[in-house]
């Protein structure tokens, strides 16, 4: 008679692997549902750091003064301040009327008037130019030279002349402060009609 095996487990032994498998499912439950937990802490912490965190204040950073500044004047202006210029000067026995000044090509400045020293004294023509240069910040007339009636202007006339001219431009320095800024006048150049002048901190 051929022998019979009996395959068929037996029942503890089912019932301890039915066990473990499902203690190893609950494990991996378990562990999902940490990971997942964990993950989800994670970003709700960088979700409230992100909208609560405190903001740094916003920095207004005004704009700077400019360093350089360019101003153009014309004949107008330098024929008001050389007027003035000229009735400040010390000239004795006669007076300077109808005073004109034009500014030419390389800061060439020319003014023309007429002489009068009395009611029945005809008028003389008075001519003469001078260069303008930047100096102490502030434009200054040189070299003035000219002539009056066919005749060379004298020396001390020339010096007398340039005084007050100057005198007259350095009583414009309050111009040069703009918006509690002091600027000094540090270049010109010129064109026919035009005297530009290149400002900076002072």
């Amino acid at each position: 008679m051929a022998t019979q095996w009996d395959l068929k487990p037996e029942k503890a032994t089912v019932t301890r692997r039915l066990r473990a498998d499902s203690g190893n499912g609950r494990a991996r439950t378990r562990i999902t549902w940490g990971c997942s937990g964990l993950l989800v802490g994670v970003l709700l912490s960088v979700g409230f750091l992100v909208i609560f965190a405190p903001r740094p204040q916003a920095v207004v950073l005004s704009p700077p003064a400019p360093s350089h500044i360019v101003v153009t004047v014309d004949d107008q202006y330098l024929t008001r301040l050389v007027a003035q210029g000229i009735s400040k000067a010390n000239l004795p026995g006669f007076t300077i009327g109808n005073v004109q000044a034009h500014i030419g090509a390389e800061n060439v400045l020319t003014m023309s008037g007429t002489i009068e020293t009395d009611p029945s004294t005809p008028l003389v023509e008075l001519n003469a130019q001078g260069q303008i240069i930047a100096t102490g910040g502030l434009i200054e007339v040189t070299h003035l030279n000219g002539n009056f009636g066919g005749l060379t202007i004298p020396g001390w006339m020339d010096s007398a002349l340039e005084i007050g001219i100057n005198l007259s431009i350095s009583n414009e320095r309050h111009r040069l402060t703009q918006g509690g800024i002091q600027y000094s006048i540090v270049g010109v150049s010129s064109t026919d009609g035009r005297l530009t002048l290149r400002l900076t901190f002072a």
